[in-house]
């Protein structure tokens, strides 16, 4: 079984933070970083306190659902995993979930997060 996370935020990096070294070690497992968060303080040093490194950071500098699917949809390509994880409710975890359907991978879905029930947010919409 080829395993696959998925993340692209700040939260998300933290949250994963403790996942990702039991997963690594356990599976043939990669982590995908889209860079949704792009900017030195919401990843970089989150990677570098918490020692995660991702297998890919793709650099998208986007929240674009469209650019982010794209991206993520040519790891896949390459990785060709069994198993896809998201996590949370972010354009990042909805990339990855149109991803991983269109590569005929299972999806994890862990954690949508608080709702708050204002339309104004995205990730109410996701």
């Amino acid at each position: 079984m080829k395993l696959i996370t998925i993340a692209g935020t700040r939260p998300e990096i933290i949250k994963l933070s403790e996942l990702i070294p039991m997963l690594n070690k356990h599976y043939d497992h990669r982590f995908v970083f889209t860079g949704q968060h792009f900017s030195n303080n919401m990843r970089e040093i989150f990677f570098k306190e918490l020692e995660l490194d991702p297998d890919y950071c793709l650099n998208a500098h986007s929240s674009s659902y469209e650019k982010l699917t794209r991206e993520v949809n040519e790891v896949l390509r390459i990785e060709r995993p069994s198993d896809v994880i998201v996590y949370g409710d972010t354009n990042s975890t909805v990339a990855g979930a149109r991803a991983a359907r269109q590569a005929g991978a299972r999806l994890f879905h862990i954690e949508a997060g608080l709702r708050s029930f204002d339309d104004e947010m995205p990730e109410e919409w996701n």
